[in-house]
């Protein structure tokens, strides 16, 4: 029982993350266009890269919305739950920004 909760735990921590990656992203994506620098935002936020999956939504152009979708699979790591349980959880998070006019 005490292993689940731990597990829990992690999950919740990661899906805290990962929010906090999907308005890191989006605030990024807000002022540059350039993939590689919204992506360096959103693994800012202590993320595996190999984990984290980023779509960028650009509607209008400068003073259009801006929008960051991340999906993350966190692992299923402590001992025993791995077979009780899938071996990873999907998370998601989005977030919407105003682009910036350069």
């Amino acid at each position: 029982m005490g292993l689940a909760l731990v597990q829990v735990l992690l999950v919740g921590r990661d899906s805290i993350l990962v929010a906090q990656a999907a308005r890191d992203a989006a605030r990024e994506a807000a002022v540059d266009a350039r993939e590689e620098r919204v992506r360096a935002a959103a693994l800012g936020a202590g993320l595996e890269d190999r984990r984290l999956s980023l779509e960028v939504d650009r509607a209008e152009g400068p003073g259009g919305p801006v929008t960051a979708l991340i999906r993350y699979r966190a692992a299923v790591v402590l001992p025993f739950l791995d077979r009780l349980l899938p071996g990873t959880v999907e998370l998601s998070a989005r977030a919407t920004m105003r682009q910036e006019v350069p």
